[in-house]
């Protein structure tokens, strides 16, 4: 049986072949008051990581926004699924994109689960383990989730609630040996027809980067989306001049202090508070104004074979000591490195700040163009330490295997050079497309979205119920001073800090 309601979810697909080439882009802020371009982004290599599923008692407002109006409602279309042995039967094989929630019930008499997989493969060809007796799953295509064995014991049923667009997928049990004796079926989420509007994106994250997402929410939902691409500061300079004649209608930006700008010439609409629920408290604008879409942790990467973690200091501060002269790599022009400076000021004051700047200038710092450059200079051994963001090592590793001499190092001491920045995204006062700006939004910080950007860019998902990549280390386990991300707003004031000491010209 199958059973459809009318409502239609916004999902996202993760772009996925069996070898899916992911661009971890550097973006760099330039001055807010004058426009530069952007350099072009390295293109990485990333491995299909399994997303996790969250079995959900009530409907998720944001994989389907008409549950904002009630605290319970039907997913887009339910799917009745037996499974025995050694079948899977589900009441359809095909069904319109949506929030799916599937209805399992072990009819047999040996456990059985229930695998949701995106892939292109057949039913009966999926990659088996080399030394066991079940399917690869990362290596067959997307895991989108699962109804665990614990759950269907015999005679068991349970139900699963997942955001699947367009596609070919398999349903299969992958208890050891059930999927080689016939629990597995093809299964096929059509094309979505209807088109809906159009969306204007002022992007300040770089094409390579979230262009597969944008293009991945324009397919799902038929909405036409124009995006101006330019680094962050760029574009907000661009929307504070255009002020109440922006053709924009959604700003999406590498860091808060583009945000908080916009934000601070009140040109922002405050977001629902189903979408701003989404994320912790302090990956919001308090006034609701913007949201927080991935989590970027700043760093110390070092090399390994000239220091271990126990020698580094607890504090950023401490990299002012002499015996760090000629040791240092950073790239002062960069975005992220500038909203660390902020979070300093806010956290330590202007004139500590100063200090800092002047003794980090004092140890004569090896200043490069972006990230990238640190790490590949702390690999080489030109220097010892480089201060970035967390997720530019994965590329080397992912390049260069683990025998890559790099690792990162999370500040101890809870202050500035721990922060957990973010990227985010808010709707402008001036845009004419509002209901399909928070559709992007809700998109954004759907759980496969956030798993893209978690699996795929190595970035922190800041949505419940996603699996961070393992290579990461927990936020939780972060000594992340927890800075208001909306008091990061005075970019323009990092800067002129900045060329006063000499950093940046």
């Amino acid at each position: 049986m199958v059973k459809e309601s009318g409502f239609w979810t916004v999902a996202v697909a993760l772009v996925i072949v069996l070898v899916a080439a992911v661009a971890c882009g550097e973006e760099t802020t330039p001055t807010v008051a004058a426009a530069t371009s952007v350099p072009p982004t390295p293109t990485i290599a990333v491995p299909t990581v399994a997303v996790e599923r969250t079995v959900r008692a009530e409907p998720d407002p944001v994989a389907d926004p008409e549950a904002k109006l009630t605290s319970s409602g039907p997913a887009d279309t339910v799917v009745e699924v037996g499974l025995a042995e050694w079948s899977v039967r589900p009441a359809v094989s095909e069904v319109p994109p949506g929030r799916i929630e599937f209805e399992a019930e072990n009819k047999g008499t040996e456990p059985h689960e229930l695998v949701v997989l995106k892939t292109d493969l057949p039913a009966d060809s999926l990659v088996l383990e080399q030394d066991e007796p079940t399917v690869d799953e990362a290596a067959s295509g997307l895991l989108i989730g699962e109804i665990e064995e614990d759950e269907l014991p015999a005679g068991a049923s349970a139900e699963g609630k997942f955001d699947l667009v367009p596609g070919n997928y398999v349903l299969f049990c992958n208890v050891p040996e059930h999927y080689r004796k016939g629990m597995r079926v093809a299964f096929k989420v059509t094309t979505a027809t209807r088109a809906s509007g159009s969306l204007v994106v002022y992007s300040g994250r770089s094409e390579s980067l979230v262009g597969p997402l944008i293009e991945q929410f324009r397919a799902a939902t038929g909405i036409k989306v124009e995006v101006k691409y330019g680094g962050t500061g760029e574009i907000a300079a661009t929307i504070l001049e255009e002020g109440t004649n922006s053709p924009a209608d959604l700003f999406f930006a590498q860091d808060p202090g583009g945000l908080g700008a916009v934000a601070e010439a009140g040109l922002f609409n405050r977001l629902p508070d189903v979408v701003l629920s989404r994320v912790p408290d302090w990956a919001r604008s308090p006034d609701g104004l913007w949201v927080g879409i991935s989590g970027r942790a700043r760093v110390v990467a070092y090399n390994t074979g000239k220091l271990s973690v126990a020698g580094l200091p607890d504090s950023i501060e401490e990299f002012t000591d002499s015996k760090w002269k000629g040791k240092i790599g950073w790239a002062p022009t960069n975005g992220s490195l500038q909203a660390m400076v902020t979070a300093m000021r806010v956290l330590w004051g202007d004139e500590r700040t100063e200090q800092w700047l002047e003794g980090i200038q004092a140890n004569e710092p090896k200043v490069y163009p972006n990230n990238t450059s640190v790490v590949a200079a702390v690999g080489s051994g030109e220097v010892e330490v480089g201060f970035v963001n967390h997720y530019y090592l994965y590329q080397f590793l992912q390049e260069q295997g683990e025998g890559f001499p790099v690792r990162n190092y999370h500040i101890r001491d809870g202050g500035p050079g721990g922060i957990v920045l973010v990227a985010g995204a808010g709707i402008l006062k001036t845009a004419k497309n509002k209901e399909n700006a928070e559709r992007f939004i809700e998109f954004m910080l759907s759980t496969v979205a956030q798993q893209y950007f978690a699996s795929a860019t190595f970035e922190y998902p800041l949505v419940d119920g996603v699996r961070v990549h393992p290579l990461l280390t927990p936020l939780d386990q972060i000594a992340n001073p927890g800075t208001d991300m909306a008091a990061l707003a005075d970019l323009q004031g990092t800067q002129t800090l900045m060329r006063e000491v000499g950093v940046i010209p």
